[in-house]
């Protein structure tokens, strides 16, 4: 039992650091991870999920996004939103963009200094769970079960140390 649960830590710290190494290669590459915090692109791009996006440099951006693209901007309040192009003028520097969900309103233009990336895709309810991951208590938990883990390992190893001296003392005499 001890090989198994020894083979389950080294396959998650495994497929961790899998995960790590991608996520920088990935973001070399000039991809960026955003976690998805509203439902205006569902049913496609699930609450929760990750997104991947490919970033470009200001002048490749007309030529790597069209209609029916979905892309990633700074709105009016500064935050992140991802929502799909319905509109495009590179000679006025305009894109215009709406929510996939039925009834989503139509944003205002934005230029390409508010864009941020193209997305490529997506990872269904990872956001949750680096939420999860990332929160104070699950911190502070994770912490406490590694303390307590290695005090208890510590103190099985040393009853088993004491009841072999006490043995070995008993045989001697």
């Amino acid at each position: 039992m001890k090989k198994v649960f020894s083979y389950i830590g080294y396959v998650a710290a495994g497929i961790l650091v899998l995960a790590i190494i991608t996520h920088f290669a990935l973001y070399l590459f000039g991809y960026r991870a955003l976690v998805v915090v509203s439902g205006s692109m569902e049913p496609e791009i699930k609450t929760g999920s990750v997104i991947y996006i490919k970033t470009y440099e200001q002048d490749e951006i007309y030529a790597n996004v069209k209609v029916g693209d979905y892309i990633t901007f700074v709105n009016n309040e500064g935050n992140n939103v991802t929502h799909a192009v319905i509109y495009i003028n590179p000679a006025a520097d305009e894109i215009q963009t709406q929510g996939i969900r039925e009834g989503a309103a139509v944003d205002d233009k934005i230029s390409s200094a508010d864009f941020v990336g193209k997305f490529v895709f997506t990872i269904s309810y990872l956001g949750f769970i680096i939420k999860v991951i990332s929160s104070k208590t699950f911190i502070v938990a994770f912490i406490s079960v590694i303390i307590i883990g290695y005090l208890v390992s510590a103190i099985i190893k040393e009853v088993k140390k004491g009841k072999k001296e006490e043995n070995s003392e008993q045989k001697s005499e």
